[in-house]
């Protein structure tokens, strides 16, 4: 294996400076939790999918940008960035996807998420192990996600939350699109 280059070689993290990747860390779950804080508001607020969308979009913005970043602290704030969406991606997506399926198959929804979720950690070891460049590693995990922006196109807004907003010919067009594809139909009067 060639010899690795990470922000912590570029930018000299180690010895003295260790206090320098400690702070990119914090910071970065700095970020994740005030994600968490306001992308669920969000959500609530403005609809699941706007939300999936807006912070996929900042994500692969501030993944790609991480790699061009000139200062330490420059890449913290997109790291910062990369944290903010996490809880908006995952933790809403999981709940979109519960909201799309009957009472009977959230728990599976919810397991299926968590194994994908195991299985990219996994395959970001893997990852991280054969790329040993950070920015090629920031690439590689950035550049695919632009795949998931074009969900954009695919996927409804919940009908659950599209009702608790009462826009009901919304959830209605929703609730018909997913009944054709599922061979079925919606009651008139649901």
């Amino acid at each position: 294996q060639e010899l690795a280059y990470s922000a912590s070689d570029r930018w000299e993290m180690d010895g003295n400076n260790g206090w320098i990747r400690a702070t990119v860390q914090a910071v970065y779950f700095i970020g994740q939790m005030i994600g968490s804080f306001t992308c669920g508001v969000m959500a609530d607020k403005i609809g699941r999918k706007k939300v999936l969308f807006w912070c996929l979009v900042l994500q692969v913005t501030c993944a790609l940008a991480l790699i061009v970043a000139p200062t330490w602290w420059i890449y913290a704030i997109f790291k910062a960035g990369t944290g903010f969406t996490q809880p908006g991606i995952y933790g809403v997506a999981v709940v979109l996807g519960i909201e799309l399926v009957g009472k009977q198959y959230r728990s599976f929804i919810a397991v299926i998420a968590n194994v994908f979720g195991v299985f990219g950690g996994i395959l970001l070891a893997v990852m991280a192990y054969y790329i040993v460049d950070y920015r090629l590693l920031h690439a590689s995990i950035a550049i695919p996600s632009l795949i998931f922006i074009t969900y954009y196109w695919i996927i409804h807004e919940s009908a659950r939350w599209l009702v608790s907003q009462e826009k009901y010919d919304d959830a209605n067009v929703v609730l018909c699109a997913t009944a054709s594809m599922n061979k079925k139909t919606v009651p008139k009067d649901w």
